[in-house]
């Protein structure tokens, strides 16, 4: 008798084959994941990767951790750059305020000078002569306003007394020298005069030539001094003092006519060097009272 061979029961791990991706049992897909692909059982540790993607994920985590440092490196750097900018941005303003603003503005502040005391002149003159060589004018006085028909016609800057330093005086307009002698008496009338920054009133005083004319108005009297020795014919340092004496270059000469020195720094930087012109008076006009 032959005996019907009953049929085996399903494999546990057979009996749904063909189902899953690939027709792989979900079990085996896991155990396959579970191996890593090739058998070796990794368990729980890192998922393997392709060569290429870790040297992706490589090149990612090496610019994600270099930008905060390229950025710590640059940080000190730009504070450098922004403090040289801030520097030559204060340097420039000095320099502008130096050269233009404040020229600018002491030729301003002269201007209305000049037009006051013209009017307070014409209105009341003084009498002819009524000024002192020995007691002479209080310091920062205005004594005279000067003209110097070369550089132009409207340069006209007032002239004040000074004291040793003379830099008050030169900060708004001429100096006049303590110690030499006021406009049209015998002797030296020296005066001084910035080239550059504040009140450049000389600025361009290397202009004037040989024969040119200096008018000097005072509140008695207008005295126009003709140029004998020009500015760019004779510099001298701040130590010679000797342009200053009653007839310059004569120390032991004694003044015989009105004379008149005008003198500045030759340069338009600090130096030692000064411009110095010389001439005499040719004519003398008294305001009529």
């Amino acid at each position: 008798m032959v005996l019907a061979q009953r049929p085996l029961p399903p494999h546990p791990h057979l009996a749904h084959r063909g189902t899953g991706r690939g027709g792989r049992h979900p079990h085996l897909e896991q155990d396959h994941e579970r191996l890593g692909g090739d058998g070796r059982d990794v368990g729980d540790g890192p998922r393997r990767t392709h060569p290429r993607e870790q040297w992706t994920m490589s090149r990612r985590s090496r610019g994600a951790e270099s930008a905060p440092t390229i950025r710590r490196r640059l940080r000190p750097f730009g504070w450098t750059v922004v403090s040289l900018c801030a520097l030559l941005l204060v340097a420039a303003i000095w320099v502008g305020w130096t050269w233009w603003g404040s020229t600018m503005i002491a030729g301003d502040k002269a201007r209305v000078a000049v037009s006051a005391a013209r009017a307070s002149w014409s209105a009341s003159p003084a009498p002819a002569g009524s000024s002192s060589a020995t007691s002479g004018p209080a310091d920062g006085k205005l004594i005279a306003v000067m003209r110097i028909p070369r550089l132009g016609t409207d340069w006209a800057w007032p002239v004040y007394a000074s004291t040793d330093d003379a830099t008050s005086a030169l900060d708004h307009g001429l100096a006049w020298y303590r110690g030499s002698v006021l406009p049209g008496q015998t002797g030296n009338f020296a005066v001084a005069g910035r080239s550059a920054t504040g009140a450049d009133a000389f600025r361009h005083l290397d202009r004037v030539r040989k024969g040119d004319t200096v008018v000097v108005e005072t509140p008695s009297s207008v005295f126009t001094y003709r140029i004998d020795v020009p500015p760019s014919a004779l510099t001298v340092t701040s130590s010679d003092d000797w342009v200053l004496d009653p007839v310059p270059g004569y120390p032991d000469a004694s003044a015989q006519r009105p004379l008149i020195t005008l003198t500045t720094n030759r340069d338009m930087v600090p130096s030692s060097a000064r411009s110095v012109g010389v001439g005499h008076l040719v004519s003398t006009q008294h305001r009529v009272s």
